[in-house]
């Protein structure tokens, strides 16, 4: 009995460690990303398209997206959140040139309207996706662009 009792208050204060250091990391990550790491995937995408070989080019593309991803994640109240959104979206647009496929042209599409929604302070950023989407809407009116 006395057993049971010191091992769920083991088990216990345990989890509750677990749960404090949980807390403790997210709230370390609601600041802005660091521009080394923008620095860093930037850098991954220029290299990307010197691969030797169309499926490696594809791979290191996708890893950078997977990257880009994981740090809007990683963040999600950062302020510099949409330049690390642009590199996504520059990752699948070639992406997308490697495999124009439905899966590649729905997630870029998705992207363009996640950038859509930046504020004008980065309208440079989402200057081409807004092009992209008035493209669409225009194709589905079947309108002359």
């Amino acid at each position: 009995m006395m057993s049971t009792l010191r091992t769920r208050l083991y088990l216990t204060a345990f989890l509750l460690a677990g749960v404090l250091v949980g807390v403790t990391r997210s709230q370390e990550r609601t600041g802005d990303i660091s521009e080394s790491e923008i620095v860093s995937l930037k850098k991954e995408l220029a290299e990307a398209g010197d691969s030797s070989s169309k499926t490696r080019m594809r791979r290191a593309y996708k890893s950078v997206v997977r990257d880009a991803e994981k740090l809007l994640k990683s963040f999600p109240s950062a302020t510099n959140h949409y330049r690390v959104l642009e590199l996504i979206f520059q990752g699948q647009k070639r992406l997308l040139a490697q495999d124009n496929s439905n899966e590649n042209r729905d997630a870029l599409l998705e992207t363009c309207s996640r950038l859509a929604g930046a504020p004008d302070e980065v309208a440079d950023l989402r200057l081409e996706a807004d092009l992209l989407l008035m493209e669409r809407a225009q194709s589905i009116k079947k309108a002359d662009v």
